[in-house]
């Protein structure tokens, strides 16, 4: 197992090594074909397959309680939503399947966008046939459609803004220091201090919104977009942060093109010890503070912070 491998990536190539595919694993594992690999199958899964059994379950999902707050963790980050993870939509660098061979860590993120390596954008399509590309197929390299998923014709360049965002939060997942990354970005140097779900629920309610007042259905939080939704989000986000970075005094100028929600998660359920304060001065910036003093009211816990900033001064 590499170590920068997606955890559902080396199962796949595993058992196709063996000429099986995902759903023969389902079936010794006696779970349904609907029923995503775990990291509780780690420990049968290690043994057949020879790898160290914590290694593997750390790179597959974990599903927590509810009482928890956030519902995912995997690769040693909780996350908020199952849909952050790409545990039903698995995308591809078509030059890094021809190159390595394997599946990247990186790439079971939702708002993972682009291969750094390559600066081309993933796709969760087969380049030759356009079929979707599935979890459960002969192999790291082959679509179910049986073409090679390696041919790089068709392959599209990522934008700035797309290689951008991808920088930060793979520097996050790899929990490395992002304040250089956000600086050269454009986007607030404060923002730094975020968790790895934190950075995607702020590109979340920078970029959902397709234009002004534009009504937010509560699935786009909740489902795992498709890979060029998901880039059309984080193209936006990054142009809209880097805007608001220049205009960051406008109060409440920005409430039509901001979703709310990933916002309020990002202060009630942090996943991070500085989300909550992050969302607070983004909510307030971009919402104003007539608005934030209503949040605050429907969440008394939110109350609670100005209590410890003001001992703390």
């Amino acid at each position: 197992m590499r170590d920068d491998e997606s955890g559902l990536g080396f199962c796949l190539r595993s058992v196709a090594m063996n000429g099986g595919r995902l759903s023969a694993l389902h079936r010794l594992l006696g779970i349904g074909a609907s029923e995503r690999l775990k990291s509780v199958h780690a420990p049968r899964l290690a043994q057949w397959f020879g790898v160290d059994k914590a290694r593997l379950a750390h790179r597959l999902p974990a599903t927590l309680p509810r009482s928890m707050g956030a519902r995912r963790a995997c690769y040693g980050h909780l996350f908020r939503q199952p849909g952050v993870l790409r545990t039903n939509q698995p995308q591809v660098c078509p030059q890094c399947v021809f190159e390595k061979g394997y599946l990247l860590d990186a790439w079971d993120l939702t708002l993972s966008t682009c291969c750094l390596e390559h600066g081309l954008s993933l796709t969760g399509i087969c380049p030759q046939c356009q079929a979707v590309i599935k979890w459960d197929r002969k192999g790291v390299q082959w679509g179910g459609c049986r073409h090679h998923l390696g041919c790089t014709d068709n392959a599209v360049l990522a934008t700035p803004e797309l290689l951008y965002a991808q920088r930060i939060l793979q520097a996050s997942l790899r929990s490395e220091p992002c304040s250089g990354l956000a600086e050269d970005t454009g986007v607030p140097r404060w923002l730094t201090g975020l968790s790895l779900d934190g950075w995607m629920q702020v590109f979340y309610a920078f970029g959902l919104l397709p234009s002004s007042w534009s009504p937010l259905c509560p699935r786009e939080l909740s489902r795992c977009l498709a890979p060029a939704a998901a880039q059309e989000v984080v193209r936006r986000a990054l142009g809209r942060l880097q805007a608001f970075t220049a205009r960051a005094e406008d109060e409440g100028a920005w409430a039509s093109l901001v979703a709310r929600a990933p916002l309020v998660s990002l202060m009630t359920c942090p996943t991070g010890c500085q989300d909550e304060a992050v969302g607070r001065q983004l909510f307030q910036r971009v919402f104003g503070q007539k608005e934030m003093d209503l949040l605050v009211r429907g969440y008394p816990e939110l109350g609670q912070l100005d209590l410890f900033e003001g001992a703390a001064t």
